[in-house]
């Protein structure tokens, strides 16, 4: 029997590195608001066994996208890649690929693009492997945020003086809430998990649990415990300065998604990352 264990508390409120909002704004108040461009980081091959596609949605999220893919050109959803999750309330361009050895289906694409109403093929090529999570070099952003009010002179200059050092300097890179799912519930999911996982090898139960987390919910943990780090530094001002014994990547700190292995960092980032954790 397992004994129920006290839920802890998460919190997603995260310090500011530039203080608190001197303005409010809205954000996706409409799709094109938010536009996201995925950056490839290479140029399909443009022959091989995968059809590869470079599709505009407005109002369409990646799995929706890949699922009429998969039905409209009678492949398994296995057979259907992409690199990363993009927001339905957006205006995204990314890659698809598509498991085509026989090299039929680009015939059948119109078909398959007809129940993706808010969708477009901008491009079609080919390439000698599937897209897999993660691959791409990362994305580009238009955001734009229409202020809810008319500020005043102070709020102006304070906003003006704070866009300049975002330009400067960046921001902080935490993991958003849709990370974390509707009220935060992925976290104490992932809890719930552990706490039976923890059960079970203190019954001497071996192997690794049955009950194994959707890989949303061990995302979520991971990006719990990268926020947690990373607010440390914030709070202590070091979130942009590279310390003795960081991992840095483009000569930026960075924090752990945490896994298998040990930390690389050492040092005070070390010590740091310890007691965030």
């Amino acid at each position: 029997m397992i004994v129920d264990q006290p839920a802890m508390a998460f919190s997603l409120d995260l310090p500011y590195a530039y203080g608190e909002p001197s303005v409010e704004a809205l954000l996706k108040s409409e799709n094109q608001h938010f536009v996201v461009h995925e950056q490839l980081g290479f140029s399909p091959e443009g022959d091989g066994e995968h059809l590869f596609l470079h599709v505009e949605s407005n109002g369409d999220n990646t799995p929706w996208v890949a699922e009429q893919l998969a039905i409209g050109t009678g492949v398994k959803s296995v057979d259907v890649g992409f690199c990363g999750l993009k927001d339905r309330n957006a205006i995204t361009r990314q890659w698809f690929s598509i498991y085509d050895p026989k090299r039929e289906l680009q015939a059948l694409l119109d078909a398959a693009f007809l129940p993706l109403e808010g969708s477009r093929l901008l491009a079609v090529s080919r390439g000698q492997s599937k897209l897999r999570r993660g691959q791409h070099a990362g994305n580009s952003f238009v955001i734009t945020l229409p202020l809810e009010t008319s500020i005043d002179q102070s709020a102006s200059e304070i906003l003006e003086q704070r866009l300049a050092s975002v330009q400067q300097f960046g921001v902080p890179n935490y993991f958003g809430l849709q990370r974390f799912g509707r009220e935060g519930n992925n976290l104490p999911a992932f809890q719930q998990w552990l706490s039976r996982a923890q059960d079970e090898r203190s019954k001497g139960k071996k192997g690794r649990s049955s009950r194994k987390p959707r890989g949303i919910i061990l995302s979520a943990a991971r990006s719990y415990l990268f926020n947690q780090v990373l607010s440390e530094r914030v709070k202590e001002g070091s979130w942009k300065d590279l310390l003795l014994g960081d991992v840095e990547l483009n000569h930026l700190p960075t924090a752990p998604l945490w896994g298998r292995g040990r930390s690389a960092t050492a040092g005070l980032p070390h010590d740091l990352e310890c007691r965030a954790l």
